[in-house]
């Protein structure tokens, strides 16, 4: 017996439906689109209009009217500047989040002078939880963004390495506050870990 095809992730949709914008550098409205990509990408019908709505919320296709009918369309010269675009523009957010977590922990030192319990610093604790979940999702939009075309890769390598320098120093700064939480408070590292869902694979980019 045949084993049933595995479909496509929405990644791979994803990816597949900029290169069919890309490689004809045309413009399409959607019911071409679901006419072609099911032949040329593989993708299903069903699917293509949540792909493309996909692309065009993340900003990686253009949209326009054009009287009645919608168009979309990527030239590989505007993808590439978009994706630059976005790419500095998440950089500066992981950046923001750092600065957060700096001032964050400056004030929550005072606090614990001490180490008297105190509503705000449960609530710095809260938020130091809450930027480290954004942190995750930022890098994961992160590498999405960079997996979204391989062309890009070349036009990328400065920023990869200003990312990788920035997520580092970002893993720094959880490295430095689980030491001094765990042994101002006497929690073990699992307890820290599990208590900001840190995964406990976190480590350094190299």
């Amino acid at each position: 017996m045949m084993s049933k095809r595995k479909g496509l992730s929405l990644e791979e949709k994803r990816t597949k439906m900029v290169e069919i914008l890309t490689e004809s550098s045309s413009f399409f409205t959607l019911k071409e689109l679901e006419k072609i990509a099911p032949k040329k990408k593989g993708i299903i019908f069903q699917s293509v209009k949540e792909v493309v709505q996909s692309l065009v919320d993340d900003d990686l296709i253009g949209t326009d009217k054009c009287g009645v009918q919608t168009v979309y369309w990527c030239l590989p010269s505007d993808n590439v500047q978009k994706k630059r675009a976005r790419i500095r523009t998440l950089e500066k957010s992981i950046e923001n989040k750092n600065q957060m977590i700096a001032n964050a922990k400056e004030e929550n030192a005072a606090l614990q002078k001490g180490r008297e319990s105190s509503e705000t610093r449960d609530q710095l604790l809260r938020k130091l939880s809450e930027l480290t979940k954004t942190r995750k999702e930022l890098e994961e939009k992160l590498s999405r963004f960079a997996e979204c075309d391989t062309d890009l890769a070349n036009a990328m390598k400065d920023g990869t390495t200003v990312a990788v320098e920035a997520a580092n120093r970002w893993t720094d700064n959880i490295f430095t506050l689980k030491s001094w939480t765990c042994n101002t408070f006497g929690l073990s590292p699992k307890d820290f870990e599990e208590s900001f869902c840190i995964p406990a694979e976190l480590d350094y980019i190299e």
